[in-house]
């Protein structure tokens, strides 16, 4: 290479390139008028290239400003940003505060959320009262609501806080279904995810019957239970007696079996030894039974449509006893529709495209009053010959158990009557073929 091609290369080796700091042109020395930026790019500080090419710095009315801060070309009229406070600052406050308490057999978790779903706070507390108090009290009168999960054991809790006259839901846990999608789930999050369907109102609840009403509703369940079991003893030893003679003993004749009578019908000493004892706890139960009805039958008068409800068919002293102390506030049901809903006594199928595709929570309702109409069915059956009639013409049409829970709606329907407007039972309302079959007699 020759000497002078080797210094121009040296030469522009060392030279300032012409993108370097030195190699701008100055402030002073830019030609052409300023760039203008529009207000969006004011608004976030963007460099906008000249056409000559070069870079320009941004001008005093082009800096970055504070997000959610307008410049003053963009402020509206009226409003003053220079006050400098921060956006918390300018925030409402967020004065109402939702509890949520996911409920335990021995301790509790209680969160807080604000009304815009903030959390605020959450602990793990003992199944104490006193504990609960002092976690909630400093927020009680910006509380509007304590959503308490209903579990086995949350009588001592809901009363002690509407005692101290917070606000209490009880949250009805076979209706409450959280995103399947979630991947984590504690008790905290249990907590708050009550605490949210407070603070957004679509919380499912459950009926807090009073205080005063509650035990004797809870004597007429355990009378339930005896029941039951007493039932189990009497099918045992009916199974008992099948397997050792091959006969069948009536169930008359079980009820009426007294343990002196036992060797007559059994011969082996163990086999006799079993039967005894079944008798006895028989008999235990039929005496705790009819002690129970005596004390709940003390306050029959006091509950309103007692004597109404024994007027349909199917529905004695007893039933009508549980029937209101079950139902508890009849306000509570617009319609005769939403009552049988609450009895269990309606489908819970989900349908699309008139196909079934599965079926909904049938848990949803009081079991103990869907027991109580599913018996008033089938001693309305023996009874009543317009209620054996219906059972009949809709066991044809499709089976036994579904024609017993149609007949049970319909009891449940003229129920509502009873209590809601205080109407005689009326035959002729409740089947519609009465009504057809009066008319052919009239005409």
């Amino acid at each position: 290479m020759k000497a002078s091609a080797k210094a121009k290369v040296k030469k522009n080796l060392h030279s300032k390139p012409s993108w370097s700091k030195e190699a701008l042109p100055n402030k002073t020395d830019r030609k052409g008028p300023k760039p203008e930026l529009s207000a969006s790019a004011a608004l976030f500080g963007s460099k906008s290239q000249s056409t000559s090419g070069s870079l320009a710095a941004p001008t005093a009315s082009q800096k970055r400003l504070p997000r959610g801060k307008l410049s003053k070309a963009e402020e509206p009229p009226g409003s003053s940003q220079g006050n400098n406070k921060s956006q918390s600052e300018r925030r409402p406050p967020m004065n109402k505060i939702y509890a949520g308490i996911d409920l335990h057999s021995n301790n509790l978790v209680c969160a807080l959320v604000d009304q815009a779903g903030h959390r605020l706070k959450h602990q793990r507390l003992d199944n104490r009262l006193g504990l609960v108090l002092e976690f909630l009290q400093p927020y009680q009168s910006r509380l509007q609501t304590v959503a308490v999960e209903g579990t086995f054991n949350w009588y001592w809790l809901v009363d002690g806080l509407i005692e101290q006259d917070y606000p209490v839901d009880l949250a009805n846990a076979a209706a409450i279904r959280q995103y399947d999608g979630l991947k984590h789930g504690d008790d905290e999050s249990d907590a708050y995810f009550l605490a949210e369907l407070a603070r957004l109102d679509i919380l499912p609840t459950g009926h807090i019957c009073s205080q005063e009403q509650r035990p004797y509703r809870d004597l007429l369940r355990r009378r339930m239970l005896l029941v039951k079991q007493r039932t189990s003893q009497m099918l045992s030893l009916k199974s008992l007696y099948a397997r050792m003679t091959g006969q069948t003993l009536s169930q008359g004749l079980v009820k009426s079996l007294s343990i002196e009578e036992v060797p007559k019908y059994l011969s082996h000493v163990a086999d006799r030894q079993i039967a005894t004892e079944q008798v006895r706890l028989m008999e235990q139960f039929t005496q705790g039974i009819r002690q129970i009805e005596k004390t709940v039958e003390k306050v029959a008068d006091q509950l309103p449509c007692y004597e109404r409800l024994q007027e349909l068919p199917g529905i004695g002293r007893i039933l009508a006893l549980t029937i209101t102390m079950e139902t508890d506030q009849i306000s509570r049901f617009a319609s005769p529709e939403d009552f049988a809903s609450y009895c269990r006594c309606v489908k819970a199928e989900r349908e699309s495209n008139g196909q079934r595709k599965g079926f909904n929570n049938e848990k949803c309702g009081n079991k103990y009053l869907a027991w109580a109409f599913v018996e008033a069915a089938h001693g309305a059956i023996r009874t009543d010959a317009a209620c054996r009639r219906f059972y009949e013409r809709k066991k044809a049409k499709t089976n036994a158990a579904v024609a017993t829970k149609a007949l049970a709606c319909k009891l449940a329907k003229a129920a509502w009557h009873a209590m809601r407007k205080n109407e005689p039972y009326d035959a002729a309302r409740v089947f519609p073929f009465l009504r057809e079959k009066n008319a052919a007699v009239k005409a």
